[in-house]
């Protein structure tokens, strides 16, 4: 009898400590695909960062079911970029000049951007853009994307970023 009792206590003990192993190592994985998606998002608002600043204007902004498409100029130094997101591939890639292209994010689920003219307008405490025109008038760029992944079909791990950048080179 007490080597029965025994026995159900070592294997109660040992699936608890079974139960914490693999809890532990979800946890672990979970914490590393937040860790890279952070990473990966800081770079790249550090990049788009330097790069659409530097820019001198919006060339052209497109939108279809596939996905979208920004493209910008720096005419100072003669250089064209073109952001791409890919719906289907979850991809966010920067082309600059046609030839040298980079993906910037993976696993992104959502990518967005909207254009807006010079100033801020402020009323009642609240700051607006005023939406532009067109994207030859666009001083200032709200980009906003989502990353997601998911670890063995249960646990996700997501990161949304939304970043506003203005065209310092622009030329009139």
């Amino acid at each position: 009898m007490e080597l029965m009792v025994a026995s159900a206590i070592g294997v109660l003990l040992v699936a608890l400590l079974l139960i914490l192993t693999l809890y532990g190592q979800q946890s672990f994985a979970l914490m590393t695909n937040y860790s890279e998606l952070d990473s990966k998002t800081r770079n790249t608002v550090t990049l788009l960062s330097k790069e659409i600043r530097e820019a001198t204007r919006v060339i052209q902004a497109q939108s279809n079911s596939d996905g979208k498409s920004l493209t910008l100029t720096n005419a100072t130094e003669g250089i064209t970029l073109k952001f791409v997101w890919d719906a289907i591939d979850r991809t966010l890639t920067m082309e600059k000049n046609p030839g040298t292209s980079a993906v910037l994010l993976n696993n992104c689920d959502e990518w967005d951007y909207a254009l807006y003219d010079g100033a801020p307008l402020v009323a009642g405490g609240k700051v607006s853009f005023t939406p532009s025109a067109s994207p030859a008038t666009c001083k200032l760029i709200q980009m906003s994307w989502s990353c997601s992944r998911t670890m063995a079909g249960k646990a996700s791990a997501s990161s949304v970023e939304s970043v506003r950048f203005g065209l310092r080179n622009t030329m009139q």
